[in-house]
């Protein structure tokens, strides 16, 4: 009796398994073969889940030949599809199009000829839209706008993003149709075509991956270009004794860095307060120019690039100058080598030495004195290479002027200035830098001159560029001279104080504006501009 009581209970919780399973399923029928204990056909196992862009691929490996037809449902079983299986297929796969991005859950379920089921087999993920927000852009370190040439440079980061493949750029171009630019994910450098101006929405771009387990190419959210600005403000960073070397589109700034000689570097001028500083040289302890290293600047002649520099070994009597040379061609390289000191006969204190070429002659400019103390004056001399001195200085300025006596008789910073017509002008700073009173004072070669002849040099009696309250511009001097991107323009870069006081050094801020030329050929530097008021930027890139 007990044999056929557990036949007749079996039976029963067969029926009730089957009925129950059926109205979960939705009238997905699971019929067991008593005899072999077991299903009719194997379930799909092993399935996994790979999701797309507004769709999923299911996959499994088709063990069973007897599986003739698969069937998935999806949104609580409000969306089914039905796939036919053959035995010849190595694995199923099934791709679900038109799905809301999202997490969705599958339930599968194989079948033979006579649609018996195994029973269902569950995969769940997320499926992506038309970007993942968790996926992040290619960074952009700069982007630039030539206005004259209607392009957009976009400067790439160098870091590497895993599994990015490539990223696009969406714009508008000068007739406001949009565009679409691919970028390797490789390249450092793009140049937007035939774009009239950056507005507001008017570029984006995007980063595209291949991850692992996805079947589509996902896409980071847009980034979207803030509109160019054509102006900017001053300061643009702290620091003194600015210089600017100019070559191929891009701007290098040199300026005292204390122990050792930094370098930053930009396309855009004004972004220069933004740019990395780059050590590309420091020299070894114990020697006689090891310390107090001031106002470097950098010059390229004849492919070659070189730094000027006066430096001590701790003691300011002991300031000499000095040169370094970088034959690779590129600035920011490591590949600097110590030339010597530059000096003439005399191998008295020397600062601020510069350099330029008049009717094919090489000459250096510099402030000397005797062991740092006043008075200082402005020397010439004649050069036989880059880093050599060819006979004897010749003092060309003094400090005679009231105002060329704030603090200290000084005359210091010399910069040598050619006018659009090769008319050559020195300019120079007065006074003691840590005053309000510095300033900038100018030299006047008459024409046809020789700049080996004091007498050929004329003084203008006033400072060309002083002190203004009203711009927070206090001991505006030592300055640098460049051009806007597109040459038309012609700017002063220099340092000043915010505050009324003097004080350290560390307290100077370096501005830049842009100046212009008087009838008869003289540099017109006008007053300083006021710190926080919007600055045009250089003609030609913004």
């Amino acid at each position: 009796m007990k044999k056929s009581w557990f036949n007749i209970t079996n039976f029963f919780l067969i029926i009730l398994s089957i009925t129950f399973s059926g109205n979960c399923r939705k009238n997905a029928v699971i019929n067991v073969d008593d005899a072999k204990k077991g299903p009719y056909v194997t379930r799909a196992d092993g399935a996994h889940l790979y999701s797309g862009r507004y769709r999923a691929q299911i996959l499994w490996p088709n063990k069973d030949p007897n599986v003739k037809t698969a069937k998935v449902y999806w949104n609580n079983y409000q969306d089914s599809l039905t796939y036919p299986v053959t035995a010849s297929m190595d694995s199923v796969k099934i791709i679900i199009n038109n799905l809301e991005e999202g997490d969705h859950k599958f339930d599968i379920f194989t079948y033979d000829a006579n649609q018996v089921s195994s029973g269902k087999t569950v995969v769940s993920g997320y499926v992506f839209g038309d970007y993942y927000s968790k996926l992040r852009n290619k960074p952009l370190s700069d982007t630039l706008y030539y206005s004259k040439k209607n392009t957009v440079e976009l400067t790439w980061s160098k870091e590497k993003i895993t599994d990015a493949i490539f990223a696009e750029v969406i714009y508008n171009d000068t007739e406001g149709k949009e565009q679409r630019l691919l970028i390797n994910n490789n390249d450092s450098l793009t140049v937007v075509p035939n774009i009239s101006k950056i507005s507001g929405g008017s570029v984006k771009y995007r980063t595209a991956y291949w991850l692992k387990n996805v079947i589509d190419t996902l896409y980071a959210p847009y980034t979207t270009l803030p509109p160019a600005s054509t102006t900017f403000t001053n300061p643009i960073f702290r620091g003194a004794d600015p210089w600017i070397a100019q070559k191929d589109s891009m701007y290098y700034m040199t300026y005292t860095g204390g122990l050792s000689i930094l370098i930053r570097a930009s396309k855009k001028v004004f972004g220069l307060g933004n740019a990395e500083p780059i050590r590309v040289w420091t020299p070894p302890s114990g020697t006689a120019y090891s310390s107090n290293i001031w106002a470097p600047e950098l010059h390229e002649i004849n492919g070659k690039w070189y730094i000027y520099f006066a430096a001590d070994d701790g003691n300011n009597a002991n300031h000499r100058m000095y040169v370094i040379e970088n034959a690779s061609g590129d600035p920011l390289s490591n590949n600097w080598v110590f030339k010597g000191q530059l000096t003439d006969p005399t191998n008295e204190w020397a600062i601020d030495g510069s350099i330029f070429t008049y009717k094919n002659q090489m000459y250096t400019v510099w402030s000397g004195g005797i062991a740092g103390a006043a008075p200082q004056y402005i020397y010439i001399a004649k050069m036989s290479n880059p880093w050599t001195i060819s006979g004897n200085r010749v003092a060309i300025s003094s400090p005679t002027l009231s105002w060329e006596k704030n603090g200290s008789a000084i005359n210091e910073g010399p910069q040598p200035l050619f006018n659009p017509y090769g008319k050559l002008f020195i300019v120079y700073s007065a006074s003691g830098f840590w005053t309000d009173n510095y300033c900038l004072g100018l030299l006047t070669l008459k024409d046809n001159g020789d700049p080996m002849k004091a007498s050929d040099w004329t003084k203008t009696p006033t400072p060309v560029f002083a002190m203004n309250a009203a711009s927070k511009a206090y001991g505006p001097g030592h300055n640098g001279f460049f051009k806007s991107p597109d040459g038309t323009e012609d700017w002063i870069i220099y340092h000043a104080r915010t505050d009324p006081g003097g004080g350290d050094t560390n307290y100077r801020n370096i501005r830049m504006q842009k100046f212009t030329w008087s009838s008869t050929g003289a540099p017109v530097f006008g007053t300083p501009v006021a710190v926080g008021v919007p600055v045009a930027k250089p003609s030609g890139a913004y």
